[in-house]
Parts: C-alpha cells; sequence; structure tokens
C-alpha cells in the first residue's frame, strides 16, 4: 500500500529528476489499483484541533547563553 497527498504529476518535485519520477510511477501503477480519494485529511483536521486547544504559554522562553568560550 502507498499512500501520497501528492498526484502522480507533483512527484517530480519530490524526486531528484522528472525522468525518475515518470519511471517510478510507472513501475508503482503498472500493477496496481489506483483509489482516488477526495476530501479533508482526518489527520489535518486533528492537528488543527491539538493546535487550537494548546495552552499558550504566558512566560517568555529565553535561550540559554552560553558563557564565552577561553581562547588558547
Amino acid at each position: 500500500m502507498l499512500t501520497t497527498n501528492k498526484s502522480f504529476s507533483d512527484w517530480a518535485t519530490i524526486f531528484p529528476g522528472a525522468a525518475c519520477a515518470t519511471a517510478l510511477v510507472d513501475r508503482v501503477v503498472h500493477h496496481a489499483d489506483v483509489i482516488h480519494i477526495e476530501g479533508k485529511s482526518y489527520r489535518l483536521r486533528e492537528s488543527e484541533l491539538a493546535q487550537k486547544n494548546k495552552p499558550k504559554s504566558t512566560r517568555k522562553r529565553n535561550p540559554r547563553k552560553r558563557p564565552p568560550t577561553k581562547k588558547r
């Protein structure tokens, strides 16, 4: 099973070159049943809900400062 949120035409942006993407799609699709599902991703929806429900910190974070290094 192979899942992706990219259409086959967009695979060239992921793989090193258009020839590589074309060859890969050709080999994957040759004996495959392609099922195209429309709709919103439940993972994306849950991620967005988690971000909305995440408590916001009132304290500002200050990165730790390292002490100056000694010159040799």
